[in-house]
């Protein structure tokens, strides 16, 4: 397999329940990824979601470390998050821990799966459980360009 591109540009599809069940919504979320090395990533996110209580956005960077450089590429994921507006969502900053994989189809294009836990950090207004988050992905690189 050819090394892979330094940059990603990932759209998903996302069903998230960051606190109560008032709080959970579907949206759509932009994801950069730049590789450090073949297995290591920064990685950054935006998110708009709607839910019962209203529309939320979330933004974050992180990390991410993958597991196995193949067709099917297992990652793990590691965020700070800003959610917003606080009365939606039940707090304000978070952990967003998670994982998942992504099948790549062409060197331009995969597809995948990911689920990550939203664990705030500042629970002044909710249980301080753990919320959840589901994508969808859709994963591109400049490969597509040429």
């Amino acid at each position: 397999m050819t090394p892979a591109p330094r940059l990603s540009l990932e759209v998903e599809g996302q069903f998230a329940q960051p606190d109560s069940i008032n709080s959970r919504g579907f949206g759509a979320a932009i994801w950069a990824a730049w590789r450090l090395t073949d297995q290591l990533s920064f990685i950054a996110a935006a998110s708009t979601l709607i839910s019962h209580a209203g529309p939320f956005s979330t933004v974050g960077a992180g990390a991410r470390a993958l597991i196995d450089l193949a067709t099917i590429e297992p990652f793990i994921d590691v965020q700070l998050v800003a959610l917003g507006p606080s009365a939606t969502t039940g707090y304000n900053f978070a952990t967003r821990i998670g994982g998942g994989a992504d099948v790549h189809l062409t060197e331009a294009f995969a597809i995948g799966l990911a689920l990550r836990t939203l664990t705030p950090i500042n629970a002044s207004t909710t249980s301080g459980a753990p919320g959840l988050e589901l994508g969808l992905r859709l994963v591109l690189t400049p490969a597509l360009l040429q």
